[in-house]
């Protein structure tokens, strides 16, 4: 006897509906910045690893200010000249901005390699542009410390985020490029 095939059900499309890759994405991106927030919470890290961070931060920009003829020191957070000083605290670390790229770049059709190979350059470049932000802190304590609180509060911190979110879009636009990109037509095989 041969199948009915009117019992069969319809197949289902493959590709996933639209509200689906939306909502994915957004549970992926806020589930890794409820990761990253759960993880900053917990003792270990709070007591142990992030002072840990904020020292060594300390004394990356002590050791910059030094070679730019600054007689700089640094003890546990606080970074000092005969001209001023300035402590690093929370906020003052990077950490949360790279969290944000680590979603960002998460949530992009990108492969698993351009992900990586985003977060091993993006990261870093965070990383060193917070020792900027502290080193141009420095100065404005020194040269202008009227205006030190509006470069910190209301230039530098509005500033990273958006300096996270360009990180984010040229690697996302270079990945879109290569995507778009054509692909060379076969080469044509001679006839003998």
């Amino acid at each position: 006897m041969g199948k009915n095939k009117q019992n069969r059900p319809a197949p289902r499309n493959s590709k996933p509906s639209v509200v689906k890759e939306i909502l994915t994405r957004f549970a992926i991106f806020f589930g890794t910045l409820g990761l990253f927030y759960g993880v900053t919470a917990m003792s270990w890290f709070r007591d142990s690893l992030f002072p840990a961070y904020l020292r060594l931060n300390a004394r990356i920009s002590a050791w910059i200010l030094d070679l730019l003829g600054e007689n700089a020191g640094c003890r546990e957070f606080l970074v000092f000249t005969s001209k001023f000083q300035l402590e690093i605290r929370k906020g003052c670390d990077a950490i949360e901005p790279s969290a944000l790229l680590v979603a960002a770049v998460l949530i992009s059709p990108a492969t698993k390699r351009q992900k990586l190979t985003a977060l091993a350059v993006g990261v870093p470049i965070l990383l060193v542009v917070n020792l900027v932000r502290i080193i141009s802190l420095y100065y404005t304590g020194v040269h202008y410390p009227e205006s030190f609180e509006m470069v910190h509060v209301d230039i530098w911190q509005p500033g990273f985020v958006a300096l996270t979110l360009i990180v984010w879009a040229l690697w996302a636009a270079s990945v879109m490029a290569k995507a778009n990109k054509p692909k060379p037509a076969p080469a044509a095989e001679e006839a003998s």
